[in-house]
């Protein structure tokens, strides 16, 4: 198998995983199938306690192997022929609402809301800087804008 086969062959396998990653914890998970689209699933997260509502929200799935990439819009797999960098982009909150990495060799997913993103406003962090967001299920739990607005805080690029 090529390099570009192998690449995009496991893209979608790690969509997969995580997909079945967070069934089991308990979300409401869709694939999406259509590959034009800036993200790759939709999570319902936790309903949250004060208003027993919940949204989808917009996941977009990025293997990780030194470093989890807030770009896209160009392709690693087997069709990638372009000429320029004029379809590539940087995520945001137009795109996506969160970016979930997955490690290439331990499976643990990193779950970086999109405002750490647009606060960084880097095409790419060190997986070791993103310790704070290692399997932190937390986020499904209390997805809301004031714990959200909280963590962004807290977190330095």
């Amino acid at each position: 198998m090529t390099d570009g086969l192998f690449s995009a062959t496991l893209g979608d396998a790690h969509e997969h995983i995580v997909l079945g990653i967070l069934i089991r914890l308990g979300l409401e998970v869709g694939k999406v199938d259509v590959s034009s689209t800036p993200y790759d699933l939709i999570i319902r997260p936790y309903k949250n306690p004060k208003t027993k509502s919940s949204s989808f929200i917009r996941a977009q799935i990025k293997t990780v192997k030194t470093s989890l990439s807030f770009s896209g819009g160009s392709r690693g797999g087997i069709d990638r022929e372009y000429k320029s960098n004029v379809k590539t982009y940087t995520y945001s909150s137009k795109d996506t609402d969160i970016v979930i990495g997955i490690d290439r060799s331990t499976l643990d997913l990193y779950v970086v809301p999109i405002k750490i993103v647009e606060k960084c406003n880097q095409k790419s962090l060190a997986a070791s800087k993103l310790k704070i967001f290692l399997n932190n299920w937390d986020i499904f739990l209390n997805w809301n804008p004031s714990y959200l607005e909280a963590l962004t805080k807290k977190f330095n690029c």
